[in-house]
């Protein structure tokens, strides 16, 4: 899948390619225009520092030091450690949740990307997030997004105008639910 990645990435945003550059240190030229991102996203790549996971797809960061904004993670859905009635987290959710604050620790750097759309009803940034000063722009191993349902802790769920890496969404979903990864080995879904 990662190969699937790095090959569309090449074709449609002209990354570097594999093996252009084998320096595994970070690298101070780093561009972040080079992730993931719609063709014509609202903004520009931003750099944040992680404040809170509310669950496996949310939570609060901020933003190049200065404002504080809660993020709802593109392309993906867990499920809900809190439905708002009072219920008891569903299937799995204490394990997303988990990941998510494994893969996002309390003050880690990230970068955000947009896709077509720039936030949702509830005032939330939609956006991928990558991990690091200089995420992997080869193999992007630092996507979290992508990382949470190719492991199984989240399932493919796509907005109506976040659409540029659908397929790649749903492929990770597909090989998860096939090998009964995470969530789908668990809880049957």
């Amino acid at each position: 899948m990662r190969t699937l990645l790095v090959l569309l990435c090449v074709l449609a945003a002209g990354c570097p390619r594999p093996g252009d550059d084998d320096d595994s240190t970070p690298d101070p030229n780093f561009d972040p225009a080079f992730l993931p991102q719609g063709d014509n996203p609202p903004n520009v790549p931003v750099q944040a520092t992680v404040e809170q996971i509310f669950d496996g797809d949310t939570g609060r960061f901020r933003i190049d030091d200065s404002f504080t904004e809660s993020v709802r993670f593109l392309s993906i859905d867990t499920p809900e450690m809190n439905a708002g009635n009072g219920d008891p987290p569903e299937c799995y959710a204490e394990e997303s949740t988990a990941r998510a604050e494994e893969l996002l620790p309390e003050g880690t750097r990230v970068w955000l990307t947009w896709d077509g759309e720039y936030s949702d009803s509830f005032d939330r940034l939609l956006c991928y997030v990558f991990v690091g000063e200089t995420p992997s722009i080869e193999t992007y191993d630092d996507w979290v997004n992508l990382t949470l349902v190719d492991e199984g802790f989240a399932r493919a769920f796509i907005f109506s105008n976040n659409q540029t890496f659908r397929t790649l969404f749903e492929a990770a979903e597909e090989d998860a639910r096939d090998a009964d990864r995470g969530r789908w080995g668990e809880c049957g879904f």
